[in-house]
């Protein structure tokens, strides 16, 4: 069947995540899955790849980090209504750090444990993190205690992690315990298995 992928990201075009996710989107594509970005703005400096089709969506300005997370999550939800129609439920699913986590949960559903994506079901969800909130931050203000339960959101939903280093790992899995037999390195092969529709 077809191959696709669903991958969300509210960073910044020219960051660390964007840059990882074009490049495993360049990968992913060159092995004939059908990779959707839906970001702020353009990843990959405009350049053209077969197989790879950005979804640029804008981002809310303002000092409210959280409020323009949840902006995009709400812009990302209705472009990718509209990219996938009726078939949206059996696409899979990448959120890049917790900015994205509400999109994913929202289109995925709940945990792994209690959820119908595996099998006939629901499509599966990943989470990629190249940190935790707790590794950002000192965890005394309002927004990282947010962020944090967003995260752990995250963590309790996917179906694998993807953890950028062995400190993200250990973070993860201090915030859901439940999370380290679903984790995987970036270092090792990315799980294209994932991304067959039926």
């Amino acid at each position: 069947g077809t191959r696709v992928l669903a991958a969300f990201c509210h960073e910044e075009p020219d960051s660390a995540v964007a840059s990882y996710l074009f490049y495993a989107s360049r990968a992913l594509a060159s092995r004939n899955i059908q990779v959707h970005l839906f970001c702020r703005a353009s990843i990959g400096a405009g350049e053209p790849v077969p197989n790879v089709h950005i979804h640029e969506l804008g981002g809310g300005a303002g000092p409210d980090l959280i409020a323009r997370a949840n902006d995009f999550c709400a812009r990302a939800r209705e472009a990718f209504a509209r990219q996938f129609g009726g078939g949206c439920e059996r696409v899979p699913l990448l959120a890049c750090e917790w900015a994205t986590v509400p999109v994913v949960t929202a289109l995925g559903g709940g945990p792994p444990s209690t959820s119908t994506r595996e099998g006939r079901g629901r499509a599966p969800v990943i989470l990629s993190l190249h940190s935790l909130e707790p590794q950002r931050a000192d965890m005394t203000s309002e927004a990282s205690q947010a962020i944090l339960e967003t995260e752990k959101a995250g963590l309790r939903a996917c179906s694998t992690l993807l953890v950028h280093g062995g400190e993200t790992a250990s973070a993860a899995r201090k915030a859901a315990p439940e999370c380290a037999e679903r984790l995987v390195y970036a270092n090792d092969p990315f799980p294209v298995h994932e991304f067959e529709m039926d």
